[in-house]
């Protein structure tokens, strides 16, 4: 998976500075969807993950590349325009707090993973919760408490927002777990593929140090609108390799009733996912990836109904978010040079011409 988590935001960026497009961006055609470049004016340094509540704001995970930088949380508006780091409150319990890691609650506002960090030789290193930003009020509150378990991505709610899924990300080890007022809950389902059979907690069990290769890897959930199902990229071919080629195998796309524990698969052989990312209305799945067999490179559109597919882009983004009304998506997209800083943009695609038909 590629995209940014709490702990390796300066691995995945995305350069603030360098687009030449006016702010909203000129209207681009790549045989797709329409799209913009958005124009974001953040004083240079990198941008990470996305989120995209109602409001009117889109919000990014920042580092100005100084050194020793702290990551930090800004917002703008959907044509680029009005940057703004936010003011979010620092812990004293904490030798250092910082935040990345976004998700949306059903209520409006904007949860943002915390990271705690204690002081030098104090193990574990850092404690992780999460907070409710309000964009309104700009009142922040913390939801979930400090644990030390389980360093969490991105987060997606069910409905009474009083628990999340969410995934380390960009790891040889990894899972998708529950955090709840409890603190992290291991999900116990039972995943059988054609040659073998692998469980979503066996993450739990796997001895501190471990590489890993006894179990699968999970990334990426993503809670349905309804609450019924979490979206998820699952790697079985994983089982059996060691290291960094963990992280090359490809994956399935699966579906997870949380109730029954039953899960699906909806596509499979996924090279290089990013997303999915359910559509506000629960009628879409939208993902990235390097190849689909059959299907092929690029941004897609997935009907859950009908299982087609429908190309936003044949760029393969490494991020990407719905607007709330269900009518655009918002992605960071790196133009494959494998720089560093990663030379990328934020696209803005207009989908409506596929969701509203």
């Amino acid at each position: 998976m590629r995209k940014v988590t709490l702990l390796a935001l300066a691995i995945m960026v995305l350069t603030g500075c360098g687009i030449s497009a006016s702010s909203g961006g000129k209207l681009q055609t790549n045989g797709e969807v329409p799209y913009r470049i958005l124009s974001v004016n953040a004083g240079g340094g990198y941008f990470g993950g996305l989120a995209w509540p109602q409001g009117g704001w889109i919000f990014v995970a920042h580092s100005s590349g100084a050194p020793g930088a702290l990551p930090e949380v800004g917002r703008f508006r959907p044509d680029g325009s009005g940057f703004k780091i936010l003011n979010l409150p620092t812990d004293p319990s904490c030798s250092r707090t910082y935040y990345a890691g976004f998700g949306v609650l059903h209520d409006g506002r904007l949860a943002v993973g915390k990271v705690c960090q204690a002081p030098a030789g104090v193990s574990p290193s850092a404690s992780y919760a999460v907070i409710a930003y309000d964009p309104a009020s700009n009142k922040a509150d913390q939801i979930l408490p400090l644990q030390n378990k389980f360093a969490p991505g991105p987060v997606s709610f069910d409905p009474s927002d009083q628990r999340a899924v969410t995934a380390p990300g960009a790891s040889i080890c990894v899972t998708i777990a529950y955090l709840s007022h409890q603190g992290v809950e291991p999900i116990p389902a039972v995943i059988n593929n054609s040659d073998r059979q692998w469980r979503l907690d066996g993450y739990f069990s796997t001895p501190s140090g471990s590489d890993c290769s006894q179990t699968a890897r999970a990334d990426g959930p993503d809670w349905s609108p309804d609450g019924r199902q979490i979206a998820f990229f699952g790697f079985p071919k994983a089982i059996g390799v060691k290291g960094s080629a963990r992280l090359d195998v490809p994956g399935n796309l699966y579906l997870l009733d949380p109730t029954t524990l039953q899960v699906r698969e909806l596509v499979h052989d996924v090279s290089y996912p990013s997303g999915a990312r359910w559509s506000p209305d629960g009628r879409w799945l939208a993902f990235s990836a390097r190849d689909i067999p059959d299907v092929g490179r690029g941004t897609w559109l997935l009907s859950v109904e009908t299982g087609k597919f429908f190309r936003v882009s044949n760029r393969d983004l490494s991020d990407m978010v719905w607007a709330p009304d269900g009518t655009q998506l918002v992605g960071l997209w790196d133009n494959g040079k494998n720089l560093y800083p990663p030379q990328t943009e934020l696209d803005l695609f207009d989908v409506r011409s596929i969701t509203h038909t």
